[in-house]
């Protein structure tokens, strides 16, 4: 499994001779050999080489038609990645179900896990088999449940502090008392989608901010001058704070934010009564409690 900037790569090791084939210079082409584990994974990215393929000719696709600016042409092959990318997710997750014994399926669960929710996890730990459950890789992930079981629905949500564009310290819950409700909008200037979805968010604002809706942006930024000139041309007038550590933002310990676009939204006690509530989702739900 190749990971992060190609310069390491996973091996499940075993009581066994394994063969490692290929140039230090190339992990992308090494080939492992010799584990089960090893095997079943081989196998799994054998069944996902094609589509892996036309993924990245989509993505090659997608960045020059950026560079010419055409949205209609975005929007479809955005549409055609999705639904690759579901199919590709939904090869991963047969494999973990289909595998409780095995000790690559708590590796691909974490490869696929972002965004997921605890009980979702939790449901494929539950089949695991208990050797599989002892792995330092499913015992992380049983960590992940556990610290997003105390940021779900119900639950009061973590207060935290953190400096606003000009330094000014702002507080969570000196913000979530002065309204009737108050969305943590997770995002960065980097992020496509999150850039995508600001429209709807600023067309919720103006429709119930009078009523008692507001917003607290947290950005993801490390540039602060990137994360300002994206604030102001996507016309964000509400709450924003940053520590500008990327994804060390503290906030995504604390809340175990792992992907973004996200968002937590709030009672005026601090309750989380809404998680990642998008588009028309957002509206729908706003007009329900501010009706």
């Amino acid at each position: 499994m190749v990971l992060g900037d190609r310069k390491q790569v996973s091996v499940f090791l075993e009581n066994k001779v394994i063969e490692v084939k290929g140039k230090a210079d190339d992990l992308r082409n090494i080939t492992i050999t010799g584990s089960v584990g090893q095997d079943e994974l081989n196998a799994l990215d054998s069944q996902s080489a094609e589509l892996n393929a036309k993924m990245k000719e989509l993505y090659d696709q997608y960045r020059e038609v950026k560079k010419q600016g055409n949205q209609a042409v975005l929007t479809l092959l955005e549409t055609r990645i999705d639904s690759l990318d579901n199919v590709q997710t939904g090869i991963l997750k047969n494999f973990v179900t289909g595998n409780p014994n095995s000790f690559v399926a708590p590796v691909i669960l974490q490869r696929i896990q972002y965004g997921m929710e605890a009980d979702e996890i939790q449901g494929y730990l539950q089949k695991f088999s208990a050797e599989v459950l002892k792995s330092k890789t499913s015992k992380a992930l049983a960590d992940r449940v556990t610290l997003l079981q105390s940021v779900a629905v119900g639950k009061i949500a973590p207060d935290f502090t953190m400096n606003d564009s000009i330094g000014s310290p702002v507080k969570l819950s000196d913000v979530y008392t002065k309204h009737e409700y108050t969305l943590i909008d997770f995002w960065a200037s980097w992020c496509g989608p999150c850039r995508a979805e600001n429209p709807n968010v600023v067309a919720v604002w103006k429709d119930f901010n009078a009523k008692g809706f507001h917003v607290m942006g947290v950005s993801y930024d490390t540039d602060k001058a990137k994360w300002l000139k994206a604030v102001a041309s996507d016309k964000l007038t509400w709450s924003q704070v940053s520590d500008l550590k990327g994804w060390n933002n503290a906030t995504a310990k604390l809340y175990g934010i792992n992907s973004i676009p996200a968002n937590i939204l709030l009672d005026k006690t601090g309750k989380i009564i809404g998680k990642n509530l998008r588009g028309e989702k957002l509206r729908e739900r706003m007009a329900e409690l501010l009706k």
